[in-house]
């Protein structure tokens, strides 16, 4: 969980930053409206999608490999109560 608050916030982080130089950027040169906040957050979410692909990549990996170290726990609970059942089914005198 502590991987996915911290890649999670890092991103946040990121878009923020960027929303905020695209805004004085923007804004510096046109007056604002609502139809130029949303188009901020367009080129900002872009600019802090590409910039996560190259600067997060220790904490993407960490929680990818959080998440495939659940998904193997959960796979090996369900293999042990699969087996489990197995052997209640092959008993002698149980149909």
């Amino acid at each position: 969980m502590k991987s996915f608050v911290q890649y999670t916030a890092a991103r946040l982080g990121l878009f923020l930053v960027c929303y905020a130089l695209v805004w004085l950027v923007v804004g510096w040169f046109i007056p604002w409206n609502s139809l130029d906040a949303l188009s901020t957050a367009l080129v900002a979410l872009i600019m802090s999608a590409v910039l996560s692909l190259l600067t997060l990549k220790s904490l993407r990996a960490q929680f990818a490999a959080q998440v495939a170290s659940r998904a193997d726990r959960a796979v090996a609970a369900f293999d042990a109560k699969r087996r489990a059942e197995d052997v209640e089914d092959s008993e002698p005198g149980r149909s």
